[in-house]
């Protein structure tokens, strides 16, 4: 959620949940708060970035905590052929201060084409890093998406 304080400037909530049990990840919920500036957000695309602190709920393999965090964002689109052909990524990075948690990097880049003004495909490539992986598992993890979408 952004609210502009200015035409750049805004403040922004965030909530995110994540979970994937084949990395021990049972589940993690990000509750933040921030401020973040809009560079740019017009008919060929839109940057912007934010800076906050979160509160992150994990439970990774069977352990419950709750730790703050520093939370930093991008969020970046660019438009081709009319509209019709997008390019995103978006990314956080949490810092996690407790000694056993490190950096968790979240990203997600891709392309999305409209076929019409409801119906949309896109494929994307989503990255989790964990600087601190539970036990067992990669710091790295890709996966690959093409789908079908519907506009609202």
């Amino acid at each position: 959620l952004k609210l502009f304080i200015s035409d750049q400037w805004y403040s922004a909530l965030n909530a995110e949940y994540f979970s994937d049990p084949l990395k021990d990840v049972d589940l993690r919920i990000t509750l933040g708060v921030g401020a973040g500036y809009q560079f740019t957000d017009n008919s060929f695309g839109a940057l912007s970035t934010e800076l906050g602190v979160s509160a992150v709920q994990e439970e990774l393999n069977g352990d419950e905590e709750v730790n703050p965090a520093i939370r930093w964002g991008v969020d970046y689109n660019r438009y081709f052929l009319s509209q019709r052909l997008e390019f995103f990524h978006r990314q956080n990075l949490l810092i996690i201060p407790a000694q056993d948690r490190g950096q968790v990097l979240s990203s997600s880049t891709g392309l999305r084409f409209a076929l019409n003004h409801r119906i949309d495909t896109a494929f994307r490539v989503d990255l989790n890093y964990e600087t601190e992986p539970t036990a067992g598992n990669n710091k790295l993890d890709t996966s690959y998406s093409l789908g079908l979408g519907i506009r609202f």
